[in-house]
């Protein structure tokens, strides 16, 4: 059986095997999971095979709903959002990604523990002055938008109507968000499927084979608006 080694090495250049996975996707998930939260000195990767789990984007986004399945009764809507907010920092610096990080970080999103919301993205300006958003800095406005607005629904529920739509009465002192106060998916199997859907319709060209930060927040942007 084909299997991808997740290795360690620590600060005295010693190696050691930490866990052993059937799925690429699986193993890069881990590693990200692993190296998410506090500065550490270790370092992490992958030894296996080279060849994808997901093939191409359009094969991402069928695994992307899945993972939203996976999670629809381990994780709220709002702890997943948290989650990928942890794990997607490792990566911040790192585009345009292939389809098997992108699905790594999605999927390690699920499995890290969850940090805990920040006051502060209450009353900070998460707009941003460009047409659409673009690179990190623009996925994480609209990731963050997202998880503000989420916090404010879990105090407030938006009802079991909600599906149809919702819009959002953002609480006064509030800062800007960089999304729309229409909602229509509030919790992770919805969510995903519903932006693996619309991205697949709305942006996906056959010969696409990454995913960057900028297409990454249309992604998050259509979880929440497309029905």
């Amino acid at each position: 059986m084909t299997e991808w080694r997740v290795l360690r090495q620590g600060d005295d250049g010693n190696q050691a095997l930490v866990g052993v996975h059937a799925d690429r996707v699986e193993a890069l998930a881990s590693v990200l999971a692993l190296e998410s939260g506090y500065p550490h000195k270790q370092l992490y990767w992958v030894e296996g095979p080279a060849t994808p789990a997901c093939a191409d984007v359009d094969a991402l986004l069928d695994r992307l709903a899945d993972v939203g399945e996976a999670l629809q009764n381990e994780r709220t809507l709002l702890e997943l959002l948290l989650g990928l907010w942890l794990v997607s920092r490792t990566m911040a610096h790192a585009e345009p990604h292939e389809p098997d990080a992108v699905a790594a970080l999605f999927t390690a999103a699920g499995k890290v523990d969850v940090p805990r919301f920040e006051q502060r993205w209450r009353a900070a300006d998460l707009s941003y002055e460009r047409p659409d958003p673009v690179g990190y800095d623009g996925f994480e406005r609209v990731l963050l938008s997202q998880i503000v607005d989420l916090d404010q629904f879990a105090a407030n529920p938006p009802g079991k109507y909600a599906g149809l739509g919702v819009s959002i009465q953002r609480s006064p002192g509030t800062g800007a968000r960089s999304t729309p106060r229409s909602w229509h998916n509030f919790e992770p199997a919805g969510y995903l499927d519903c932006a693996s859907s619309g991205y697949g319709s709305v942006r996906l060209s056959p010969a696409q084979l990454t995913m960057d930060w900028t297409e990454l927040a249309e992604y998050l942007l259509l979880g929440q608006l497309y029905e």
